[in-house]
């Protein structure tokens, strides 16, 4: 495997909101963005790359006494954008989004 010259480049933001912030059950969203290209064959051969976007919520669950720890429930949702550098570049339509659900606890 040759990866001399092979170049990688990535940026991502998430932006954060909070609603009702003084709440008991303030909740914050987030709107995260990340875009990986590249022509490292360690990872998919060269000529990588790809874009993802979405949008998170999460909310505290105050009602849980304190002494159990600090628990929040939150979701999520996703699309992500190729596999190859062409096909960032090149759309080959709307991806299936991606779904999730968390419970945390902090103790």
């Amino acid at each position: 495997m040759n990866v001399n010259g092979a170049n990688h480049y990535e940026a991502g933001v998430a932006p954060t909101l909070v609603l009702l912030r003084h709440s008991c059950y303030p909740v914050t969203v987030t709107f995260p963005a990340h875009m990986e290209m590249g022509e490292d064959p360690y990872w998919f051969g060269h000529d990588y790359g790809w874009i993802s976007a979405g949008v998170a919520a999460r909310v505290p669950l105050s009602f849980i006494p304190k002494q159990f720890g600090k628990w929040s429930a939150g979701t999520s949702a996703d699309l992500c954008y190729g596999t190859t550098t062409d096909e960032v570049v090149h759309p080959t339509g709307l991806q299936m989004p991606k779904v999730g659900a968390t419970f945390n606890i902090e103790l």
